[in-house]
């Protein structure tokens, strides 16, 4: 019977994430949260859809574990494999119309590897189009989720080599080490410009020796490559929004020895 470590008083003052949540402490001040449970969206292509994979265990997977697996915040994973910058901004209202708009705290938005292929190919997008998307893409968020962080993640790097094995000749999409770099640098342009967060793994994956290992078939992540990039983002999330760590958000709704003396009534 743990009654006594339970705080009766509530505080519902802004957190540091600007959203307003509830919060019941007990006498250690560890925080419950009783508001809705924060989210995180993913948004991209099959790099970011298969992240919800777990052979190879994905990034995304990775991410729920921690903050799901924490009970912190869910993972929403709109990945979209196949899709370019063109498609993805036609369907982000579709998209969005199901969010949880005012509990998305975070999102991340990895694109290029399908704009990147060769002028003649169906996905392919011209650089300055794709820009022109992202910027679009990221004003769409900015509107609809006011209380989202986001991140632009720029593509992986191409093992041309592994991508073209065994394919058939005629299948040839265009794909490219430099045209990869290309779009991912201006993935990077797009997100200086527009004042978010970014992430460039095309040149941080590049730079390591064993890169071509983390990809499972050139341009997808292997296990490692998943690891990667989870790695990275967590890096990037500690430095620049503590706030949003697995340690920082509140755990949702109280833990199972406190929720005896809880007054579910209030939620």
């Amino acid at each position: 019977f743990r009654s006594h470590n339970f705080v009766s008083m509530t505080e519902s003052s802004p957190s540091p994430d600007g959203v307003g949540r509830t919060l019941t402490r007990n006498k250690e001040g560890k925080a419950t949260s009783t508001s809705h449970r924060p989210s995180f969206l993913l948004l991209g292509d099959s790099i970011t859809q298969f992240g919800a994979r777990h052979d190879p265990v994905g990034w995304s997977m990775l991410l729920a574990s921690k903050y799901t697996g924490e009970r912190k915040a869910d993972i929403l994973n709109e990945g979209f494999s196949g899709y370019n910058t063109r498609w993805v901004l036609r369907i982000l209202p579709h998209i969005l119309k199901d969010v949880p708009q005012n509990q998305v705290l975070l999102v991340t938005v990895m694109l290029g590897a399908n704009d990147a292929t060769a002028p003649d190919h169906y996905q392919h997008v011209p650089l300055d189009e794709y820009g022109d998307n992202l910027r679009a893409i990221v004003e769409q968020l900015r509107q609809t989720l006011p209380n989202a962080i986001v991140i632009i993640l720029s593509p992986p790097p191409l093992d041309f080599d592994a991508h073209n094995s065994g394919r058939d000749p005629n299948d040839k999409d265009g794909r490219s080490l430099e045209n990869v770099q290309k779009y991912a640098a201006r993935a990077m342009k797009v997100a200086q410009d527009a004042q978010v967060l970014s992430l460039d793994i095309c040149t941080l994956m590049h730079a390591e020796p064993n890169w071509k290992e983390m990809l499972c078939d050139g341009l997808h992540l292997a296990s490692s490559g998943n690891g990667f990039l989870h790695d990275q983002l967590m890096q990037l999330i500690t430095a620049k929004t503590p706030h949003l760590t697995v340690e920082a958000l509140p755990l949702h709704l109280p833990h199972h020895t406190e929720a005896g003396q809880f007054d579910f009534g209030t939620l």
